[in-house]
């Protein structure tokens, strides 16, 4: 059996504990159901640090089509033509919504933009390698000693289980 995170539990805790989130490398964990994507700035995963801080900042919520509440945006897309999208989240009074609108302000506001990754489980790196050189005399050699250094970020599932096991299902 799978576990998923209960977003219900989960935002108002990472709120809470949003030190936790403020430095590498739990900055940098990414959330399969966390992404954000516009053909005009592209985009990916977000990383939760950022996620969080805009959640209190204001930037990456919205109103809730029913009841009127803060809505936490969890996904957003939309299309450079229209402008228009779908953004998904979830209203802590009603549970998940979603709903169709004008939404490119809601990746271009506060810092999200460009604060992604195109895969889940990024580790950024901190020492760049040697770079390849090729020639047809030596073939393919390192011009330097260095080998490529990533940071260990948690993944989201064990950071949950390590962290918050009673938001997961």
């Amino acid at each position: 059996m799978e576990l998923s995170l209960n977003w219900l539990k989960a935002i108002p805790r990472f709120i809470e504990d949003y030190d936790r989130f403020k430095n590498p490398p739990n900055y940098y964990i990414t959330f399969p159901e966390i992404s954000g994507n516009a053909s005009f700035i592209g985009g990916g995963y977000l990383f939760i640090g950022e996620v969080v801080k805009n959640w209190i900042d204001g930037n990456f919520t919205q109103s809730c089509p029913a009841c009127k509440e803060t809505v936490y945006v969890l996904r957003v897309g939309c299309s450079l033509t229209s402008g228009r999208g779908l953004w998904t989240g979830i209203c802590l009074k009603c549970g998940k919504v979603e709903s169709r609108t004008n939404i490119p302000g809601v990746l271009m506001q506060g810092s999200l933009c460009g604060k992604w990754s195109g895969e889940l489980g990024y580790r950024p790196i901190i020492q760049e390698s040697s770079p390849y050189h090729y020639t047809i005399q030596d073939g393919l050699t390192r011009l330097g000693d260095k080998e490529e250094i990533r940071m260990n970020v948690p993944l989201w599932l064990e950071f949950m289980k390590e962290n918050y096991p009673d938001c997961l299902e």
